[in-house]
């Protein structure tokens, strides 16, 4: 038998190992904490360079056509916004999983004491997390479809806030007029997706209520039997904070995956969009060495998603040191004649003749180092 001071001494080396492992937990829950956010950073950056790079080469070897084309352009634009957004997925993954544990955890002490309320609970969470799903893909979708509005947006607010256009508006007044227009398409526009996310938060809440009720009958068996002398005061309080710790732990786990699958939804738009971007303009292989002569044989060329031709049976002939003057009102197709000599496009009929060879033939990056161009839109590089 063991006496009184021995006994002291095996509880006090039991307290001190329990400190210490206490201690020692705390000391790996710390490292753990600051190489998490060493490491997130570091894998955020090199996850942004990813996507930059991705989008950059994507964006330097698109055809001219989509920044042309209106259609391809707002989900270009898209691409571009929810691109840096996906950066989140790897901080929705450790949420989801660090969630998991903790209902895990939770779920086994609540087991021991009724396994039906454990169910009823984990059961309860579906419906909202359905809504979720729907209301996610339904926003998403409707924000794609009002890309549009959101540039004609961010169009307005850049031309009343930034220095190239504040002489002309001075000059003409028209501060309150594109102020007005850029109101008024708000309005329509926030109006419009305010009904969206009114209906989702409905629903949310509406749902969110079943594994609070459930959480509240458990709670009610665990009275009933402390007054039965089963359980303790202690028990209660003990369960009372797991069941609020478990539906807080669902519903972190709800809105990650919500997240998450938000990501999913705008890398599968981004893998479609890259899908579709091709050279429409393929090359040719015959190199341009030699002087020039250019002839447009009843050339006809309509934009890509357009009805009418910009340009119509066009035919002329450019010696190598001659000079050709075209003049012609905005929108007659002076661009687009240049555009067209520079290999952007293809014409829809008729041919190009570079040398009385058609110009479908040369390189494209070899036929365009014969060309110096000055557009009526110039860009200057710092």
């Amino acid at each position: 038998m063991f006496s009184a001071v021995g006994l002291q001494d095996i509880k006090a080396r039991h307290l001190f190992f329990y400190i210490f492992l206490h201690f020692m937990l705390r000391m790996f829950s710390l490292i753990a904490t600051k190489i998490e956010i060493y490491a997130s950073s570091m894998q955020q950056d090199v996850l942004l360079h990813y996507v930059e790079k991705e989008m950059a080469e994507m964006a330097s070897t698109m055809d001219i056509d989509y920044f042309d084309n209106p259609k391809y352009y707002d989900a270009f634009e898209t691409v571009k916004k929810d691109i840096y957004t996906i950066l989140g997925a790897v901080y929705d993954c450790i949420s989801i999983i660090s969630f998991g544990i903790s209902i895990g955890c939770c779920l086994t002490v609540l087991s021991s004491i009724s396994m039906t309320y454990t169910l009823i609970i984990l059961v309860a969470v579906l419906p909202v997390t359905i809504s979720e799903y729907n209301y996610t893909k339904k926003i998403y979708l409707w924000g794609l479809d009002h890309v549009r509005e959101e540039r004609q947006m961010q169009y307005l607010y850049r031309t009343v806030t930034e220095r190239t256009y504040a002489q002309e508006i001075r000059l003409y007044r028209i501060g309150n007029y594109l102020l007005k227009k850029y109101h008024n398409l708000w309005k329509i526009y926030f109006l419009e997706k305010r009904n969206t996310l009114r209906m989702r938060a409905i629903w949310n809440f509406t749902l969110s209520i079943f594994p609070e009720i459930f959480s509240a009958a458990a709670l009610l068996n665990i009275g009933n039997l402390i007054l039965k002398g089963k359980c303790t005061i202690g028990d209660f309080s003990l369960y009372n904070g797991l069941l609020i710790q478990i539906v807080s732990a669902l519903n972190g786990t709800v809105a990650s995956v919500m997240g998450l699958y938000e990501k999913k939804l705008k890398i599968n738009h981004f893998s479609e969009f890259k899908s579709l971007v091709q050279t429409n303009c393929p090359s040719g292989k015959r190199i341009l060495t030699e002087p020039v002569h250019i002839q447009c044989c009843n050339m006809s060329f309509r934009y890509p998603g357009t009805k009418d031709y910009i340009l119509k049976n066009i035919s002329f002939s450019l010696k190598q040191g001659k000079k050709l003057c075209i003049v012609g009102e905005n929108g007659a197709g002076k661009t687009t004649i240049v555009k067209l000599l520079l290999r952007f496009y293809l014409p829809n009929k008729g041919e190009i003749l570079i040398n009385d060879i058609p110009i479908k033939e040369y390189d494209i990056q070899s036929l365009r180092n014969g060309f110096s161009c000055f557009f009526q839109k110039s860009s200057n590089f710092a």
